[in-house]
């Protein structure tokens, strides 16, 4: 007759323990994996349904640029005050250059109406004029008024952008800019040689930061938040990206994976937490690999 030998209560427990063990190291990353392949998709879904909307826009209303419709038309119309163009961060504001900037402290009349110009295309529940930190209003590792390079979703000092909202969950923070000439920041020297160096984007027409999952956490940069700038031609270029280097300095260097400091995305070196990440998660194919 066989000896059948069962597992003593010592052999089961170590078993349990060696499997919590591995459960505890690898179903975070696990959960981590998951978030990231979510938020990459959620991304790539907004970026697409942004350009269709803004592209259209320009198409039916028969401009040429964003600069041409009516929503730019309203963002054009902002009153604001001259004596703030010399305070920090408002360098880049030039009355004589017609540049315009609707932000959170415009009126609220005039937000309301350049939003609902953009709901005519983009499916948008609604926006706020809170600040970052009133927006979100957490004290997590991720607290917006936390340093700006250590875990801040964007600089507190220039908090300006208002939050529309969108109908899948989606936030984009927009500073919008506009020029009726549709030239904000180049001179044609200027386009013919972002041109020459291989790039296209020649005129910012707002800056956008989408978090793709609202205030649910993390909230920061290269996670579920990504950081692009808006062309007048209704296309979002990447932060960290080869048209936004050659659009800031007129050089390659400041992509994610460049030579530069400023948009950086590589293991061991990421600068300004994650901004340049946007630009590999889109030329990775909407995978978030670091």
């Amino acid at each position: 007759m066989l000896n059948k030998r069962g597992f003593t209560l010592t052999e089961v427990l170590i078993t349990l323990g060696i499997i919590g063990v591995i459960g505890a190291l690898t179903i975070p990353a696990l959960i981590q994996n998951g978030q990231n392949e979510a938020n990459a998709a959620k991304l790539s879904v907004v970026v697409s349904n942004i350009e269709n909307a803004l592209t259209t826009m320009i198409a039916r209303e028969g401009a040429t640029t964003l600069y041409g419709t009516r929503a730019w038309g309203v963002a054009q119309g902002v009153d604001w005050n001259s004596d703030d163009h010399n305070q920090p961060g408002n360098d880049y504001i030039d009355p004589s250059n017609n540049v315009a900037q609707l932000n959170r402290s415009s009126n609220e009349d005039q937000i309301a109406e350049f939003v609902g110009r953009l709901g005519e295309f983009l499916y948008v529940s609604g926006f706020s004029r809170d600040s970052y930190t009133e927006y979100y209003d957490n004290d997590g590792p991720y607290a917006l008024a936390g340093d700006f390079s250590q875990g801040a979703l964007i600089n507190p000092n220039n908090a300006d952008p208002f939050a529309i909202e969108l109908k899948n969950g989606a936030v984009i923070w927009a500073r919008v800019f506009a020029n009726g000439d549709g030239l904000s920041k180049v001179t044609q020297e200027d386009i013919d040689e972002i041109h020459r160096a291989g790039g296209t984007l020649i005129s910012e027409a707002a800056d956008i930061t989408i978090d793709v999952n609202g205030k649910n956490p993390p909230n920061t940069r290269g996670r579920d938040i990504f950081i692009f700038y808006l062309g007048s031609d209704g296309i979002l270029y990447p932060c960290g990206g080869l048209d936004v280097a050659i659009y800031g300095d007129g050089t390659r260097a400041d992509t994610w994976n460049g030579s530069g400091n400023m948009w950086r995305c590589i293991e061991g070196n990421v600068q300004n937490n994650g901004g340049g990440c946007t630009a590999r998660v889109i030329q990775e194919g909407y995978k978030i690999t670091y």
